[in-house]
């Protein structure tokens, strides 16, 4: 077995190991909510496509094309979703994007775009067809939140979060267990930060995620999620004590701005 493909199926098992742990502490928040599982078929298939085509299908492609042309080119072109999203929430949902919402989604683009992108990407490998999964990525996520927007609109958002994760914890489960164990070259650090990774980041993260939805929309919530990459780009850089260039710093003054002018008008 090649470096690479060992990588890969390393990469999957903590993905999975992350939604496990997720899936846990949502069913427990479940538990204690008193939920009841009064979801029709039709509410459980529109869950599981979302979860299909975002953190699946959406996600899978992402780190896909993150491999092939980098994350300085793959993170600003796949974030553009803020964008699409918008649009087909309007469309969709009827929420109102006003100019000034607008403004917000390509601001946080740019603030993105500034602060990852790179000539020194492997643009050599950008072919037509990774060209087309790129464009296609966007349209996944947005079309995934708008699926969820709509869902929160009537169902408990805690219910929904706890069968989209539970549904991606046993498609990764099968893909890995087809592969060979689920723990087999895991150590027990690994495994700890893996399962704390999946109980904040999707857990948690999930849950005030589909709240912001429910309360603010899908238009203005996916505008706040255009800070996931700054913050990692920053502990990335914190962590490997490296300096804040001024393209991070220039950065976070946009993704900010866009934020304060989606919620302050």
């Amino acid at each position: 077995m090649c470096i690479r493909d060992r990588e890969t199926r390393s990469v999957r098992k903590v993905i999975t190991i992350r939604t496990i742990s997720a899936t846990i502490f949502l069913g427990v928040v479940v538990l204690l909510a008193g939920g009841t599982f009064n979801v029709s078929l039709y509410d459980y298939l529109l869950i599981m496509l979302a979860a299909i085509i975002g953190p699946g299908l959406g996600d899978y492609l992402y780190f896909y094309t993150i491999r092939s042309i980098g994350s300085s080119k793959a993170t600003p072109i796949a974030y553009t979703y803020i964008i699409v999203a918008q649009l087909l929430a309007k469309l969709f949902l009827g929420e109102h994007v006003d100019l000034w919402l607008a403004v917000g989604g390509f601001v946080s683009v740019a603030g993105i775009y500034i602060g990852l992108w790179s000539d020194s990407s492997n643009s050599e490998n950008l072919s037509l067809s990774l060209i087309l999964v790129l464009a296609s990525i966007p349209f996944l996520w947005a079309t995934s939140s708008i699926i969820l927007g709509y869902l929160v609109g009537y169902l408990n958002l805690i219910l929904v979060a706890f069968i989209r994760t539970m549904f991606l914890s046993i498609v990764f489960s099968a893909i890995v267990t087809f592969e060979g164990s689920l723990f087999e070259g895991v150590s027990s650090k690994l495994l700890l930060n893996a399962g704390l990774a999946g109980f904040i980041g999707i857990g948690m993260g999930t849950l005030f995620f589909l709240k912001a939805i429910q309360v603010i929309g899908v238009a203005e919530t996916v505008i706040v999620s255009a800070i996931t990459p700054l913050v990692n780009q920053v502990l990335s850089k914190t962590i490997a004590y490296e300096k804040i260039t001024v393209k991070t710093l220039a950065s976070s003054i946009l993704v900010f701005a866009s934020i304060f002018i989606a919620v302050f008008f």
